[in-house]
């Protein structure tokens, strides 16, 4: 009897940590309420400047064959399109197409044998499982693709190499060309779980010549072109007739007829030895749109976005101070006031104040002389107090591979891209340190018209008091244009970020949009991922309103009216480096007011009711918990956390120190 328990008692501790094991392993779901992944298809000729952008996005529930279902939407441009059904099971996700109730498997990360997909593939297990960021990887191939057959499922995100979601309205009219897909980038509740970065294509709508065909009074579809470097694009949306793209009078595509909604793409060569004007006609029975366009002509587009200069009257730097891990303890501005000869040039002195932090209303306190500053040709240049002659401190017109000396620091300009963290528009540099040793790196970012996520200039963290972590940037306006936000401390606050235990009324705006009927303005750009879905948004409160203005480009009016119809204000806006709006709105009095952004293509419309009539408290960003901020540390090579580091490392002592991870060299 005793010998028989020994064994069972063996047998239990050889099965429980087994049991254990799947009973406690966390799989994260594929089919998640908000779930974004930005695919490009690219050229297989001349993939390096050649690619699209598009996005599937979950949005909502649906029950099929009584199972509940998340729904998977594509979107491209101002196209918004169902695509899939998907759900979890044990490890296993499970989609249904859109044109099917039939349920096939999507991803198995424990499959052993093989199994059916979706668009007639076969799939078998191929290698072991891994791990990856968290995140479980399968590796898997497929039949009877005989390309590109070797494949990776990743727990949450799908397939690494290509697109087996397969949106069905995608057409491809160029036989010659042969596109394939990659993720780049897959997000969760506004945080990446694969890829750094969101992609923001600059897409430009080609102006179309329309034309009744049947003389009747029909309203015309809905079709549009854009040019995007390389492409251009075919979209059309919920129509009816069925169109062909005809190009120098010649039937281009005889094999395809475009109905309901789709998207086809051309792609004109930079390399053709002769750039003829071709007449492109996408045309119907009964309707045609039609334009001339060439490489040349297209490549041109829309106007250039015009240069910020970094000194305007009424700019102000608005910059929070945190000790580590404690909450924003100072509020500063920075703003120009004032003129100053020094070394023959006329130059804008740069005040900084500190604001009373919290309290009813900004004020400011202490205000003291920081800098003065001269702009010339993109150069922006700084003397510091005590200080008589002029020292660079950006420039923005220096071209890719440039070299820059900033205070002894040889600069090189690394690339210029029109992304950076935070929120912004316009234009940005992206800057390193020249690498004398291989193991040191150091990269920044230039924003034209702000300056860098700090505050306006490196040198003016040595104004702050000893033992100080760091200054952040949270937000730079003109008046009441926003040029910036950074998009992990600002909140919309009449601060930039609401203080600590503060219980503040707010509302959300949501803005009707309605399109204005034909004809219209030339149309703007659309932003990557833009749908007809997406609005306008932003947030007020009894003291401030904040209008977001990210999805729009080109000039657009709001006013703000009362109830009798009066403008209370009006702002003619130009998009281009005007993130949003934030207008004062203590000196309105109690009453219902409507709200309009708008241009001759479009607008936006929402009310407003002072005094709010409810709570509404938003929470603060991920990266913010109870006012504190989450900052980077900095440490010397013996492991001591540097409680004194800057943006660029200047202002400390020389020798070598260790930052997110990497060497940096101090001079």
């Amino acid at each position: 009897m005793r010998h028989q328990a020994i064994l069972l008692l063996i047998f239990i501790l050889c099965i429980v940590p087994s049991t254990y094991a799947q009973d406690t392993y966390n799989y994260r779901p594929l089919a998640t309420e908000g779930k974004v992944w930005y695919y490009r298809y690219d050229r297989a000729s001349n993939a390096k400047s050649c690619f699209l952008y598009y996005s599937y996005i979950i949005k909502g529930d649906t029950v099929i064959n009584e199972r509940a279902y998340k729904k998977l939407y594509m979107q491209q441009s101002r196209l918004s399109i169902y695509t899939a059904a998907l759900r979890d099971e044990g490890c296993r996700a499970y989609i249904i197409p859109a044109d099917s109730t039939r349920e096939f498997c999507y991803y198995d990360l424990e499959l052993e044998d093989d199994m059916e997909m979706a668009f007639g593939l076969g799939a078998r297990p191929y290698g072991s499982s891994t791990t990856r960021d968290s995140l479980r990887v399968r590796p898997w191939r497929t039949r009877p693709i005989s390309t590109h057959e070797t494949y990776e499922w990743v727990e949450s995100v799908g397939s690494l190499q290509d697109d087996f979601f397969r949106c069905a309205f995608w057409r491809n009219p160029n036989n010659e060309l042969r596109f394939t897909d990659n993720l780049i980038s897959c997000l969760e509740d506004g945080h990446y779980i694969y890829g750094n970065w969101t992609p923001n294509p600059s897409r430009f709508e080609v102006p179309l010549t329309y034309e009744n065909k049947a003389g009747d009074n029909r309203h015309p579809s809905e079709i549009w072109v854009e040019w995007e470097d390389g492409f251009l694009t075919f979209y059309g949306k919920e129509v009816k007739d069925e169109f062909k793209i005809y190009i120098d009078g010649y039937d281009a595509y005889s094999y395809m007829t475009l109905t309901g909604n789709f998207c086809c793409t051309y792609a004109i060569e930079r390399t053709q030895t002769h750039d003829f004007l071709r007449m492109y006609r996408i045309e119907s029975a009964s309707e045609a749109f039609s334009f001339a366009a060439s490489y040349a002509t297209l490549t041109n587009g829309p106007e250039e976005i015009p240069s910020r200069p970094f000194i305007e009257e009424g700019k102000v730097w608005r910059t929070g101070v945190t000790f580590p891990n404690i909450s924003f303890s100072h509020l500063y501005d920075y703003y120009i006031q004032g003129d100053t000869i020094i070394d023959n040039h006329a130059c804008k002195k740069l005040m900084r104040s500190e604001l009373q932090y919290p309290q009813n209303y900004p004020e400011h306190i202490d205000t003291t002389y920081a800098a003065s500053l001269y702009e010339e040709g993109q150069r922006v240049y700084v003397v510091l107090p005590g200080e008589s002659h002029l020292e660079l401190a950006y420039d923005f017109a220096s071209p890719v591979g440039s070299h820059i000396d900033i205070d002894g620091f040889n600069i090189i300009v690394t690339r210029k891209e029109e992304k950076a963290t935070g929120c912004f528009k316009g234009r940005c540099t992206y800057i390193g340190l020249e690498e004398e040793y291989e193991d040191i790196s150091f990269e920044s970012c230039w924003i034209e018209g702000v300056g860098v996520a700090l505050n306006p200039l490196y040198s003016l963290n040595e104004l702050l008091p000893t033992g100080l972590l760091k200054e952040l940037l949270i937000f730079c306006f003109v008046n009441d244009e926003v040029l910036y936000y950074n998009s992990d401390i600002f909140d919309g606050d009449i601060y930039g970020v609401t203080p600590e235990g503060a219980q503040v009324k707010k509302h959300w705006i949501d803005f009707t949009h309605i399109k204005k009927p034909r004809p219209k303005a030339p149309a703007r750009e659309r932003t990557a991922n833009e749908t007809d879905e997406e609005n306008l948004t932003g947030e007020y409160s009894v003291k401030q309103l904040f209008v977001n203005l990210k999805i729009l480009s080109g000039t657009y009016a709001v006013t703000l009216k009362d109830a009798a119809d009066n403008v209370v204000y009006r702002r003619d806006v130009q998009t281009s480096s005007t993130i949003a709006l934030t207008t004062d709105l203590t000196k309105y009095p109690a009453g219902t007011y409507t709200l309009v952004v708008e241009n001759s293509e479009e607008q936006y419309t929402a009310t407003l009711t002072l005094p709010l009539d409810d709570v509404a408290v938003r929470d603060l960003p991920a990266s913010i918990v109870n006012g504190k901020s989450v900052n980077s540390k900095c440490f010397d090579l013996s492991g001591r956390q540097i409680r004194h580091s800057s943006f660029i490392t200047r202002h400390l002592p020389r020798g070598i120190y260790i930052r997110d991870g990497k060497k940096v060299v101090v001079r």
